[in-house]
């Protein structure tokens, strides 16, 4: 098992999760477009995708637009009768706040923290 703390694990989280061969389950209240959009390019490579995430911007200002991509790529893969991803985005009338930061890949990796899928 490897431990990483500090400084530089956003580049860990990068290497593995858009490495995967198959799947990714990510929590994260704030993903980011453009790492939204590098996520969605797994989905190319048949590659599972389970994200749960929250309607409140905290700390990246794109991420109503990766929600919204979200939004129109599960419109196309279900247009095309694949499920290779569920993005669900918890209403803070329903719970205020989703705020566990954890990424799981390929059964392989578990991150857990407090970095959100964003670029900070």
């Amino acid at each position: 098992m490897q431990t990483h703390i500090g400084r530089g694990i956003g580049k860990h989280i990068e290497e593995e999760l858009f490495n995967a061969k198959d799947y990714v389950k990510i929590c994260s209240p704030n993903i980011s477009y453009s790492l939204c959009k590098r996520l969605f390019d797994l989905l190319d490579n048949n590659v599972k995708i389970r994200v749960i995430t929250s309607d409140v911007i905290t700390g990246d200002k794109n991420s109503n637009q990766a929600n919204s991509l979200a939004k129109d790529t599960i419109k196309k893969f279900q247009d095309e009768n694949n499920s290779n991803l569920e993005y669900k985005v918890i209403s803070t009338h329903d719970i205020p706040l989703i705020h566990a930061k954890i990424f799981v890949i390929d059964g392989k990796c578990a991150i857990m923290g407090s970095a959100n899928l964003t670029e900070n």
